[in-house]
């Protein structure tokens, strides 16, 4: 039986280190979405693709070694290999 006020939220755990992380944007939302991604999880694996990086997201991934920055708009090869995106 469903309750009306229930919480709709659906908590999910995922060991993002043994994963391909794709995040695409790296504006405000972007670099808000890559702490919490890296502040969970510093060894993962992230590919970040935007058009224009923030500086404060530039010199933020410059401590985590397994994260790629990519100057560019996105494009849909960007999702080969990919586990999880995230959209910013």
């Amino acid at each position: 039986m469903l309750m009306q006020n229930s919480n709709t939220l659906y908590p999910v755990f995922l060991k993002l280190e043994k994963m391909q992380v794709l995040l695409v944007g790296a504006g405000n939302v972007g670099l808000e979405k890559l702490e919490s991604l890296l502040g969970n999880s510093p060894a993962a694996a992230i590919t970040i693709v935007a058009p224009f990086i923030r500086e404060e997201l530039r010199e933020f991934v410059k401590i985590f070694p397994a994260c790629t920055l990519i100057e560019r708009n996105f494009e849909a090869a960007d999702l080969e290999n990919k586990q999880i995106v995230v959209c910013a």
